[in-house]
């Protein structure tokens, strides 16, 4: 039972703990993604002010539009902007016009058919005045290039050419290399078309094509699909880069179709949950430890106890044992030497009454008494010392039936005594020994109801315990403590015959019996015996069979 309750707690504690880190490192990733989100957003509109401005210089002046000028006032452009590795200016065919990095103007090529190029002025028809391409090897540059194109159009918003801008792939992401993102994270600005515009990190074993040469066909990228592009969110996906379960942190640019994502492995929150429930763990640990170094301590502690106690009890057996045989041998032995003082007392009597004067015939009288008191007392040891000897056979025992008939043998028929006996009295006992019990007990109350002009004796159960009750001449309570002691009596012999072992011999099977017997009374008013046998006592026939 106590492992179950400890395994159940560290479960639950776990369980916890657990959702408590993951909720936290959630909410550490969303704030994370909103705010880097932002600031690309506001990185990507400050570039695209620029282009803005460079596009209407150049639809206001004819002139700049032709290789030569143009190709200076770009120039002077990109010293303005040195993010930028190259500004061209390029018909809405696809010609570049002028470029900051072009000879001449025979020397410009043709981009229509790139794909970057289709797909900006697709955007361009759909009205947006600014795309943002996935990166690509640039045929002039030759390095990975992002390209911003700013289409300018005319009064009546047709395009007349577009601005384009390279961002070096390598100095964009530099800007993130210092960023605190947590280990093993990575980021990433996605199109809507499942390209990405930036990775960072790049993973070791892919190279760039392969990162920014196709779409994405994750299930995140599924999932933003089928949930149209939301503005912010969490998912836990598998990450079609890197392989296993990944936490997915994505803020929509404001001003873009593309969405940054703070992508972090799972083992993450496990490596945080650890470090939270650790210190936890090691003090359980510590306490378990304890726990069952005290437990062997105590076991073996146990043991000798144990063993001392069955030595102690055997001894105490043992002298119990002898004491009851000398009880016995005593009882048994003392019957011959009594038997002999009466007999010749009574030859004294009959033979030399006559000459006796009357104070010697009374002496004589007085020792055939004690004579006789003696052999009562010698039966009452035997007695006693039958009831702790004779094995408790326990079995279903009506209390009624008994009494009924020990009041048959004490109580003279048609006799003044009222008694009321409840019936049944069912419990599990000794009925043999129950019989010494409510014979003694019953004989007691006669004796002390004796001298009553309506003298009532009643037996029956409640309150869980059966009781003798009697309207006899009772006792002071303070004296209850002796009532069940060998040979003691709260009344004078004179008073009240006995020889005070009734009760005593009662007591001693009701504790064999595993009960309790206890008294209540009031001088004048009767006495209560009540008793139990180790268990609940039953009730009576009423309360067992109601209605």
């Amino acid at each position: 039972m106590a492992i179950a309750l400890v395994f159940g707690f560290v479960c639950a504690y776990s369980w916890i703990a657990w959702r408590h880190t993951y909720s936290h490192y959630r909410q550490y990733l969303v704030s994370l993604a909103a705010l880097s989100g932002k600031s690309v957003d506001t990185y990507f509109f400050g570039l695209e002010a620029a282009l803005r401005s460079l596009g209407e210089t150049v639809r206001d002046e004819d002139r700049y539009r032709v290789p030569d000028a143009g190709s200076r006032l770009l120039r002077l452009f990109n010293a303005a902007h040195p993010e930028f590795n190259i500004v061209n200016v390029t018909n809405a065919d696809g010609q570049i016009l002028s470029s900051s990095g072009g000879p001449s103007a025979n020397a410009l090529p043709s981009v229509s058919r790139e794909p970057t190029v289709r797909a900006a002025l697709s955007e361009f028809e759909r009205g947006r005045n600014m795309a943002v391409s996935r990166p690509f090897l640039g045929r002039i540059t030759g390095d990975w290039n992002i390209v911003l194109r700013y289409g300018v159009r005319d009064e009546s918003g047709n395009l007349l050419f577009y601005v384009g801008a390279g961002l070096p792939l390598s100095k964009t992401l530099s800007l993130w290399k210092d960023a605190p993102y947590p280990k093993g994270s990575a980021t990433g600005i996605m199109r809507d078309d499942g390209f990405f515009m930036l990775r960072y990190p790049t993973p070791a074993s892919m190279d760039l094509e392969k990162v920014y040469g196709s779409a994405v066909a994750g299930q995140f990228q599924k999932y933003l699909a089928q949930t149209g592009f939301p503005s912010s969110g969490f998912a836990e996906r598998e990450n079609s880069l890197t392989g296993g379960t990944s936490l997915f942190a994505f803020n929509r640019l404001e001003h873009y179709p593309a969405t940054l994502t703070i992508t972090s492995p799972i083992s993450n929150v496990w490596d945080d949950w650890w470090q939270a429930v650790r210190p936890v763990y090691l003090l359980m640990a510590l306490l378990l430890l304890a726990s069952i170094g005290i437990y062997l301590w105590a076991r073996r502690r146990q043991r000798a106890w144990d063993a001392k106690r069955e030595q102690r009890m055997a001894a105490l057996e043992t002298a119990n044992q002898e004491l009851e045989s000398f009880s016995y041998t005593v009882s048994h032995d003392l019957r011959s030497p009594v038997r002999a003082v009466d007999g010749y007392a009574a030859i004294l009597a009959d033979e030399c009454g006559p000459m006796l004067t009357e104070d010697g015939r009374r002496k004589i009288e007085q020792i055939r008494h004690n004579a006789e008191r003696m052999g009562h007392l010698i039966d009452g040891l035997l007695s006693f010392a039958r009831s702790t000897r004779q094995p408790v056979r326990k079995q279903k025992t009506d209390l009624a039936e008994i009494a009924k008939a020990v009041v048959a043998d004490l109580v003279p028929t048609g006799g003044r005594v009222e008694v009321k006996i409840e019936s049944p009295l069912p419990c599990e006992a000794d009925p043999e020994l129950m019989r010494i019990v409510i014979g003694n007990l019953v004989s007691n109350a006669l004796k002390f109801t004796g001298r009553e002009s309506c003298p009532r004796v009643e037996i029956g159960c409640s309150e869980n315990a059966y009781f003798v009750r009697d309207n006899g001449i009772g006792f002071d309570m303070a004296h209850a403590s002796h009532l069940f002691e060998v040979f003691s009596r709260l009344h004078g012999q004179d008073e009240f015959e006995g020889i005070g072992a009734g009760l005593a011999i009662a007591k001693r099977i009701i504790d064999r019996h595993g009960g309790r017997i206890w008294a209540n009374a009031q001088p004048g008013e009767g006495a209560e015996f009540r008793f139990t046998l180790g268990e609940p006592a039953a009730a009576n026939a009423d309360a067992q069979n109601p209605g």
